[in-house]
């Protein structure tokens, strides 16, 4: 596999405009942070770890496919959850926490100050039946 890998690399070559770098300006700013504003986070708490297709699985059967929604996978088990109507995102915030696999999955809106941590995602609400 490293040879396969080291081969790939090889091959790999950059056109001449993206030798440099990106550049971005304030415009492209403010629109990544509008997109992440109608964004949530979401992490997996639990021993096994859930893959990307096994995420969008549970968003598509659980979540009742909102429209237009895409995933990022940041980290093994968090994620990035963007919604095109800020209906969809408010009925998942309100509808927390969810279970994947026997495992639960806390989401929590993005903000500014959001940390990709551990620590975002300390507590949560839980209903249990006696």
């Amino acid at each position: 596999m490293a040879e396969e890998l080291t081969k790939a690399l090889e091959n790999f070559d950059l056109c001449e405009n993206e030798r440099y770098g990106a550049e971005l300006n304030d415009e492209d700013l403010k629109v990544s942070v509008a997109e992440c504003k109608m964004s949530t986070l979401g992490r997996i708490v639990g021993e096994k770890s859930i893959s990307f297709s096994g995420i969008k699985g549970f968003t598509n059967q659980i979540w009742s496919f909102p429209r237009n929604l895409k995933i990022a996978e940041l980290d093994p088990n968090l994620f990035q959850f963007i919604f095109s109507k800020a209906e969809d995102k408010e009925r998942i915030l309100r509808g927390k926490s969810w279970l994947i696999d026997n495992q639960l999955l806390l989401v929590k809106n993005w903000s500014e100050d959001v940390e990709n941590s551990k620590l975002t995602f300390n507590n949560t609400q839980i209903w249990v039946q006696i």
